[in-house]
């Protein structure tokens, strides 16, 4: 149908036609199972009238239905198919890259007009770059400007008001903008759902540097503790809606005559049984050490010790620890700190340890549990500063990755255990820079929430020598990672 619209002069079958065709066919993905729940499913064919999927019903009732021969793929073996018609009619059909021999993008979207704000199709392997093709109505949710628009390997080739009949001729691969495997970090700001707020930042300006936070929602506010430079502190703000923020307020200053917090900054902060515990960074001139306070109200605050409670010992983490996340893990009865080491001015790892008490703390012996990735040029040279959120079977890892020292981005990484076998998002990073935005150097610390309907990630964004705090949101829980057995 989309070669019926794009290459023949008729009025008998719209773009409304096959937009409402294709929703039927999205609809259409689903199984009852035995029980009577209702499924996502896909399969090899289809019966459009009844639902049935034929080739499951059949090999199910193999022999008298006594078996799923194995000579036939055996059990469930549908749904294993790698199905490619259904991502064909959204890339050629509705968003409507049609592929070509020579060296030209041709897209021409079946979306009808006024049906979509936006759209974007990111991440797209096409004679050897990486394609973008999105659309932005207002201009707002991606940031790159109103309409249509191509990106190759990063690099703006085309652009229209509306979502129409739009070509580009390719940049010849020597001048192209990153000639690699790796797919650009430029493309978008954001990939895998995630949205920046556009009237980013929401906190810095006239307080200066605000950086590496951490929050709590509590009833219908939301309190983050975050590092205010000017002050060598951490402060208190809090919101209704995560975006404006109460003046800030310091809620533990350094203490000079410890000897190892001249400057205080990174806190983690954990709710249990009514009390709240935080773990900050303290930084003298040899390098940084952890220690630990607690407090009834989230304002007033006691140093548990006069000492650090985690300090850098293991030749991985140099001379600094530091930005340490901490959850109560009622199960394991546990404080559960995973925290960054390394070099002074960003460290270089993250690392795990476990405690009874908040006190007392016990490194785990395959330290560093999570490491940079040199196949991925985005963060190559560093992974630190990260948060892990528990949420079913999964713990959820947001972290920043470097490509260089000046330049950071932000991915996210799933584990069963929280220590082991992290898997990577296929998208990552999810948060990336903006092109002469406040965030046009990098973005750093990530902590996310997920409020009952959308995710709320705040982070901090450098451009130049200034970091403030912006907010990303993500609607719905499912942070789009492949399904797994």
């Amino acid at each position: 149908m989309a070669n019926l619209l794009d290459d023949y002069q008729q009025d008998i079958v719209s773009r409304q036609d096959y937009f409402d065709i294709f929703k039927i066919y999205t609809k259409s993905h689903h199984r009852k199972r035995e029980d009577g729940t209702v499924v996502p499913w896909i399969d090899e064919n289809l019966n459009p009238l009844t639902g049935d999927w034929l080739a499951r019903t059949r090999l199910r009732t193999w022999k008298q239905g006594q078996t799923w021969d194995a000579g036939k793929g055996g059990k469930e073996r549908g749904k294993d198919y790698n199905h490619s018609t259904y991502c064909d009619l959204v890339i050629n059909g509705l968003i409507g890259l049609r592929p070509r021999a020579d060296n030209v993008v041709e897209v021409r979207p079946l979306i009808p007009a006024g049906t979509w704000d936006y759209f974007c199709l990111d991440q797209v392997r096409y004679h050897g770059r990486w394609l973008t093709i999105l659309f932005d109505k207002t201009g707002q949710r991606y940031g790159r400007g109103k309409g249509l628009r191509i990106f190759a390997d990063g690099r703006q080739i085309a652009a229209a008001d509306e979502a129409g009949h739009l070509t580009a001729t390719l940049p010849s691969l020597s001048t192209a903008a990153s000639p690699s495997n790796t797919p650009p970090t430029q493309a978008a700001e954001t990939t895998a759902g995630w949205v920046k707020y556009p009237a980013n930042p929401v906190l810095g300006g006239k307080y200066g540097t605000c950086f590496d936070i951490s929050v709590l929602k509590e009833a219908d506010r939301y309190r983050m503790w975050f590092s205010w430079r000017p002050k060598a502190s951490i402060a208190l703000v809090e919101s209704r809606d995560g975006i404006h923020w109460s003046e800030p307020e310091i809620v533990l200053g350094p203490h000079k005559a410890s000897g190892w917090e001249d400057d205080l900054n990174r806190p983690g902060v954990a709710k249990k049984g009514g009390v709240y515990h935080m773990w900050y960074t303290g930084f003298n001139r040899q390098g940084s050490s952890i220690g630990y306070a607690t407090s009834a109200d989230g304002r007033r605050w006691k140093r548990m010790s006069q000492r650090p409670v985690l300090v850098a010992k293991m030749p991985w983490e140099k001379q600094c620890v530091m930005c340490p996340h901490v959850i109560w893990d009622e199960p394991m009865n546990v404080f559960r700190m995973w925290y960054s080491a390394g070099e002074r001015n960003e460290p270089n790892a993250i690392g795990y340890a476990t405690s009874r008490d908040g006190l007392r703390w016990t490194k785990h012996p395959a330290n560093p549990i999570f490491v940079s990735d040199p196949r991925h040029d985005w963060e190559k040279h560093k992974v630190t500063a990260c948060q892990v959120e528990r949420r079913g079977d999964w713990h959820y890892m947001l972290y920043i990755g470097f490509r260089d020292e000046p330049h950071a981005q932000i991915g996210i990484a799933r584990s069963r255990d929280g220590i082991t076998n992290w898997e990577r998002h296929p998208a990552n990073p999810i948060i990336r820079p903006g092109q002469d935005k406040w965030d046009h150097d990098a973005c750093y610390k990530p902590y996310a929430i997920f409020d009952g309907t959308q995710w709320l990630l705040w982070y901090n964004g450098r451009h130049g020598g200034v970091e403030q705090i912006g907010l990303a949101t993500h609607a719905g829980e499912d942070l789009g990672f492949p399904s797994s057995p």
